[in-house]
């Protein structure tokens, strides 16, 4: 089956498919998430999708020792334009390819001298990752970026490219500087909304350890923002989902790209896919008994008459009885219900467990 992009919500998730090469790093797939659609400033009748959980952790920008700024050479270098990372999420290049100076100071980040954990000039460029059919659908956005106010001049630039980082702005926090680096995406309203959490397979893979990083916890994630007051400084998302700061050269946090597609996109789905949720042996009991029950208000079971029967209507104390018995049922269910916190309705269908089975969508 298939739908339209367009058609789909906000919030819904999609799989795209990692090379096969590629899958020992971010598994067999990344999962996108539908974060706004028409986004105000971003391509006519597309969508935005942001990655759903943080795939990778990785330094913005490498330290830059030929650096004239002294921060900068100890540090990393916080305009996005220069961003080691935003140059390697948009290319498609083979493993220690993607990498080219940006400015004379620049620097690949090739070592740990260079940022403080996992090294990635190494690695092929992240679109080379992915599915072919996937990239080939990127649409070019151009995005608004606010510079620092210490070496940069100020005020802001435009980014043309197929994956951005978001923006301070973009993700519902404050605008830096008084500057709005778009606007906020549909999917970001507080701080609960704004948490990611890194995969196994980017937990694994880090030479970055800690006992806060694993994935049944929330992290940070870099933004595009920079830290305006300073040349080094960039904006990032906290484990709490308010704004924070850190050093660009900080191999530690996550990335957690965004993206536009075409509305018109059909994304497909296997149904077969949908594993079903063991349940649990209360709610074995109660369907049990729920299955009893229908029958006992439906009056089957037991020793079944032919089809074809001529039925007599019920004597008055039989009907009584009948009522009888359906109350005792009733309370029964209910105390039922109560006991394993279970829906307590008969002929209505409970969503309670299909919302961690959502269908995921496969561009």
């Amino acid at each position: 089956m298939a739908k339209s992009l367009s058609t789909l919500a906000v919030g819904a998730t999609f799989e795209v498919p990692v090379k096969a090469a590629y899958q020992s790093l971010l598994g067999a797939t990344v999962v996108f998430k539908m974060a706004d659609k028409n986004h105000s400033g971003y391509p006519s009748n597309s969508v935005t999708l942001i990655c759903d959980k943080i795939p990778i952790v990785l330094a913005f920008d490498a330290k830059e020792p030929s650096n004239s700024n002294a921060d900068r050479k100890n540090y990393g270098n916080n305009r996005y334009s220069y961003a080691n990372v935003l140059q390697w999420l948009n290319s498609n290049a083979t493993a220690g390819n993607w990498y080219s100076a940006k400015h004379s100071a620049d620097q690949s980040p090739s070592s740990a001298s260079y940022v403080s954990n996992n090294p990635y000039s190494s690695k092929a460029g992240f679109l080379a990752m992915l599915d072919d059919n996937f990239v080939a659908a990127l649409l070019n956005t151009t995005v608004t970026v606010a510079k620092n106010t210490v070496t940069d001049g100020g005020s802001y630039e435009t980014v043309t490219a197929k994956m951005h980082l978001p923006s301070t702005t973009e993700v519902g926090l404050a605008n830096e500087n008084s500057i709005a680096e778009g606007a906020k995406l549909a999917l970001f309203s507080d701080n609960t909304s704004r948490l990611a959490y890194p995969t196994a397979q980017c937990v694994s893979n880090s030479d970055y350890t800690n006992s806060g990083f694993n994935a049944s916890a929330a992290w940070y994630y870099w933004l595009r923002t920079p830290d305006s007051g300073y040349s080094f400084s960039v904006r990032n998302v906290s484990s709490s989902g308010a704004l924070n700061y850190f050093n660009a050269y900080s191999g530690s946090w996550g990335v957690r790209p965004l993206c536009c597609l075409k509305s018109s996109i059909l994304a497909s789905y296997d149904e077969d896919q949908i594993k079903e949720r063991t349940p649990s042996i209360g709610e074995t009991l109660a369907n049990m008994f729920m299955d009893g029950l229908k029958e006992a208000l439906s009056g089957e079971g037991g020793n079944k008459e032919p089809e074809n029967a001529t039925k007599e209507p019920p004597a008055e104390d039989q009907r009584d009885d009948e009522a009888r018995r359906r109350g005792e049922a009733v309370d029964m269910m209910k105390h039922i219900a109560a006991a394993f916190d279970i829906p307590a309705t008969i002929g209505a269908v409970s969503y309670t467990h299909l919302r961690a089975h959502e269908t995921t969508l496969h561009l």
